[in-house]
């Protein structure tokens, strides 16, 4: 049985694959219902974040990102002048997230964290 169970997690450390900057770049979509959020990460590090709320008013911003890579384990990205929800007042201005990029075990699509305490996020098409 430790046999096996040794042989599980070595074929899951082989399998295990690192992610690098041209792998983040793509649409990304929130998987959330109250609205169509969309987030296009472009290979010249720029991005295109589009949201429409239940109303059908459309807002679109635009901003750079910044990959970065710590310690081979944790790939964080960063964009600037993000707003998440436009129509909450604190967000007029955009701020800088910082998010890790996160590839689920079993699972191909890469996620982007919007609000993890309620399983919230964006992911790659």
């Amino acid at each position: 049985m430790r046999l096996i169970v040794t042989l599980f997690f070595l074929a899951l450390i082989g399998c295990s694959s690192t992610i690098d900057k041209n792998d983040v770049v793509g649409t990304y979509k929130a998987n959330y219902k109250n609205a169509t959020d969309t987030l296009e990460v472009y290979s010249n590090k720029t991005y295109k974040h589009t949201y429409k709320n239940q109303a059908g008013v459309r807002f679109e911003n635009i901003g750079v990102w910044e990959f970065e890579d710590l310690e081979k384990e944790k790939i964080m990205l960063s964009f600037s002048k993000f707003k998440f929800n436009p129509d909450l007042p604190e967000n007029k201005e955009g701020s800088f997230w910082i998010v890790e990029v996160e590839k689920p075990l079993f699972s191909q699509k890469m996620h982007l964290s919007i609000n993890e305490d309620e399983g919230q996020f964006y992911i790659k098409d």
